[in-house]
């Protein structure tokens, strides 16, 4: 039993009491910007795009909603739920892509 407790205090080693805090890794102005720049240039492609890729994409991904209940609002089964999301997707990256090059150029 003793060597159990042993081993027991070995695994954990308390903080010294003159430490100080850890730097809390999401108080990161940069970070911060950049993401917001994200939000803004997905939203900005979003627009370009269909109204129907948009509710899907908005629905399912920044929504996170149920793709059971997307499909109920679409008026379309699962299987086609996929495809719709499969085509949506392709024609967002495209638009990304575009945009980032001409943004490059």
């Amino acid at each position: 039993m003793l060597l159990e407790l042993l081993r027991a205090e070995k695994r954990t080693t308390p903080m010294p009491e003159h430490c100080p805090d850890p730097v809390d890794p999401g108080q990161d102005p940069e970070r911060e910007v950049v993401t917001e720049e994200t939000r803004k240039q997905v939203r900005r492609i979003l627009a370009g795009l269909s109204k129907r890729d948009q509710q899907i994409l908005t629905s399912i991904f920044l929504e996170e909603k149920d793709k059971d209940l997307v499909c109920l609002e679409m008026g379309v089964d699962r299987e086609y739920l996929r495809v719709l999301l499969h085509r949506a997707l392709v024609r967002f990256r495209q638009a990304y892509e575009t945009k980032t090059m001409r943004a490059g150029a």
